[in-house]
């Protein structure tokens, strides 16, 4: 569904004519563009959906190594990084905190791990490199919608039609009835609650697809050997007592 797609659908269920929009005397064609942006952007904070996903590359200088960070991508949201990798090996994404600690305890850990802290990706230096290819994956921030033939988050090609976009019509319908001109805040209500409700359902399919996948590296279940060298005995696969 494409921008001016969405904004013909949302007039209908306004019982206003899109063609003749300019003539329109209760909402501009600006007026029902910002309501289906409001309404996108909504959805797209709501959930980690699969169209949010973004990855950037980089290359590691060694004014980076010196600082021991790489500022977060622009055009990514913080806090959400998923994934980072350095020169293809992937690095664990630590709490700041822990990831303080593990270096007061030990500042020469060969540990692959990062930490995101105040839009800046801190990682160990030790072993990364000037010139290693930096890779982060996370949520992409929303970009609003401005022309006409912009696709609505859920559709991939023009020609598309995904349940999704439909319910962010229904949202920007929702926050029209819920304005000054309409003054409808019960039916507002209900159209938001329905919708809300069938997006859930949505991301539901979406997380039973993930859960099938395989795991092959399950972070749950691996323990890295973080304070390797630093006074603790091993027993099993955790390090649990002093020397």
């Amino acid at each position: 569904m494409t921008f001016d797609e969405a904004k013909s659908a949302l007039s209908r269920k306004l019982n206003i004519n899109y063609s003749d929009i300019s003539n329109n005397e209760l909402f501009s064609d600006t007026e029902l563009g910002d309501a289906i942006n409001l309404a996108a952007r909504q959805v797209w904070d709501l959930r980690f959906w699969d169209f949010t996903e973004h990855t950037w590359t980089g290359t590691l200088t060694a004014g980076l190594i010196t600082a021991g960070y790489q500022t977060l991508p622009t055009d990514m949201q913080p806090t959400t990084t998923q994934r980072l990798s350095i020169d293809d090996k992937r690095y664990k994404k630590l709490r700041f905190d822990q990831y303080k600690n593990l270096f007061e305890a030990n500042s020469s850990s060969t540990a692959k791990v990062y930490a995101e802290h105040q839009r800046n990706l801190f990682f160990n230096t030790n072993v990364a490199a000037d010139g290693d290819t930096i890779d982060i994956t996370g949520k992409r921030r929303f970009t609003r919608l401005t022309t006409t033939s912009a696709l609505l988050p859920f559709s991939s090609v023009a020609a598309s039609e995904n349940s999704g976009d439909d319910l962010i019509v229904d949202l920007a319908y929702a926050e029209l009835l819920d304005s000054e001109k309409k003054h409808d805040p019960t039916k507002a209500k209900q159209v938001r609650t329905r919708a809300f409700g069938m997006l859930e359902n949505l991301w539901q399919q979406v997380s039973k697809g993930r859960a099938a996948e395989g795991d092959y590296d399950n972070p749950m279940l691996d323990v890295p050997d973080y304070f390797d060298g630093d006074g603790w005995t091993r027993q099993g696969r955790f390090k649990t007592q002093l020397n």
